[in-house]
Formats: structure tokens, sequence, C-alpha cells
């Protein structure tokens, strides 16, 4: 089995979702940072939904 990375630095990372455009949302579960990011299809990470509370 081939394994490919595609992120790194990502916080306990959870539940990738693929989109269309061939980039994934991830869930990163780790207390220091609770957010949603997208990562594009060249690597690219942004967190596009921050924690809250």
């Amino acid at each position: 089995m081939k394994t490919q990375v595609f992120a790194t630095g990502l916080s306990a990372p959870e539940g990738p979702v693929a989109l269309q455009d061939g980039s994934w949302l991830v869930v990163e579960g780790g207390a220091e940072r609770g957010c949603v990011t997208n990562i594009s299809a060249d690597g690219e990470t942004k967190r596009v939904i921050k924690k809250t509370g």
C-alpha cells in the first residue's frame, strides 16, 4: 500500500472531506487549534472555520 502525504503541521486531523475542486476539508481536533482547515490541491492550508468559545 502506497501512502502519500499532502499536508503537514495539522493538529490531530480527522474527518477529511474531498471537494470537487481537488481540495480537502479537515477537522483539526487538537486542543490548541480546534478548527476546520481547507487544504488546496497544491497543499496550501487555510483555516476556514476558527475555534470559538
